[in-house]
């Protein structure tokens, strides 16, 4: 709707889970009516330019500074994964070296962010 009005629209995100999968959300606006180019662009170019940067960040293009993640099929189709990512041109990620994390790292990481949810956890259980 506000895309329809004229409204540059971007998605951010405080949350450590979310902001690794932005692009899984921007998938949702497509089944609201986005074209595959305007929801990336709410992760990418309108989120740079709503902060000033986009001549710097924002899409991959001569000149520019982008990092970037390549995936194992088109990013917002329901089962992509990302296998490599490079930060200022280095690549800081590739599934085919990483070790896959075992199913209580999630767990691990979160009681790392949060300790003081996983106290208040903790104190509730009898």
């Amino acid at each position: 709707i506000m895309q329809d009005e004229g409204v540059l629209v971007a998605m951010q995100s405080d949350s450590a889970d979310l902001v690794q999968r932005l692009y899984m959300e921007a998938a949702k606006l497509v089944q609201y009516g986005m074209t595959e180019d305007e929801a990336m662009a709410t992760i990418t170019l309108s989120a740079a330019k709503l902060i000033g940067v986009d001549r710097w960040p924002g899409s991959l293009a001569p000149g520019k500074q982008a990092d970037f993640a390549i995936f194992s099929a088109h990013p917002l189709a329901p089962y992509t994964r990302v296998e490599r990512t490079y930060i200022d041109g280095m690549l800081v990620y590739d599934r085919a070296t990483q070790p896959v994390p075992d199913a209580g790292a999630t767990d691990r990481r979160r009681q790392l962010l949060f300790p003081a949810e996983n106290l208040k956890r903790m104190q509730q259980q009898p």
